[in-house]
């Protein structure tokens, strides 16, 4: 995880290339500029919206499983 953080803006940086020369029209054009430009604030906010998405991702999967467990019946009378 840290290592895709430190390595972030160098992909960013990768990738507004890569849309720089396969863009085709003016507005593809004008987002790899853009990324270009700034990459470290660029992939600032998609790693914020990435690390948002986990988050969630998480909850959603931990949660179920929790209130599942919280709900099961307890036999404390069992021999």
């Amino acid at each position: 995880m840290l290592g895709l953080v430190l390595a972030g803006p160098w992909l960013t940086m990768q990738a507004a290339r890569l849309l720089g020369k396969l863009g085709r029209g003016a507005s593809t054009l004008l987002v790899a500029r853009r990324l270009a430009d700034a990459p470290q604030a660029a992939f600032r906010s998609v790693s914020g919206l990435v690390l948002a998405i986990m988050v969630g991702t998480v909850i959603s999967v931990i949660a179920p499983t929790v209130l599942a467990g919280s709900n099961a019946p307890q036999n404390k009378h069992l021999k």
